[in-house]
């Protein structure tokens, strides 16, 4: 197998690819899509909607290699990206597994606990998570949004203690804004 041998800079794509493409498709992408010069040694890694395949573009000096690869016991998990990308996107049951959206769902926890305290100057000033309202981006049928929010809720507690238990709502919908997997609404109880 042809793979570069020198340090490669890897981007991934975020949203899942047309599989039909080939080499000039998944350049044209590139260009297009991404904003990127395909032929730089640039690493591309693309996945399938059902997350067991990948397609893997580079060019290796002297023409555009793409590296095909079916994953047989698993389905690939995007890497999680911070410095405000969002981290998870895609349905749970589909691009996220339950565990995949576990950790969407703390990083929400996370960024709700870095905006209150930028509002109110410190988390010590938080009295009470009131109420918690979890949504999962996930397939028709799923019945698993509980285990999700967990994330946001279990993290919640570990950084706040009591404060942060709370009443809460788990739903699945069809859909979220620029296809996040989770997003969580929080009522809280500011002291002085």
């Amino acid at each position: 197998m042809m793979m570069p041998s020198h340090k490669v800079r890897i981007l991934v794509a975020t949203q899942p690819v047309d599989f039909r493409k080939g080499h000039d498709g998944l350049a044209a992408m590139v260009q297009s899509a991404l904003k990127e010069d395909p032929f730089t040694g640039t690493v591309f890694v693309f996945r399938a909607k059902r997350a067991d395949r990948l397609k893997i573009l580079f060019w290796d000096g002297s023409g555009l290699v793409l590296t095909y690869k079916r994953l047989e016991e698993t389905s690939f998990t995007w890497p999680v990206v911070r410095d405000g990308v969002m981290t998870h996107v895609g349905q749970v049951g589909d691009a996220q597994t339950v565990e995949s959206g576990y950790e969407s769902a703390k990083v929400c926890a996370l960024n709700t606990l870095a905006n209150l305290k930028a509002a109110v100057g410190s988390l010590d000033k938080i009295k009470r998570l009131v109420y918690v309202g979890g949504y999962v981006n996930a397939v028709a049928g799923f019945a698993e949004s509980p285990a999700v929010i967990n994330g946001a809720s279990d993290l919640f507690i570990e950084v706040l203690g009591e404060a942060g238990r709370h009443a809460r709502a788990a739903v699945a919908v069809a859909g979220l804004p620029k296809d996040s997997t989770v997003e969580i609404q929080v009522v809280a109880e500011i002291g002085a």
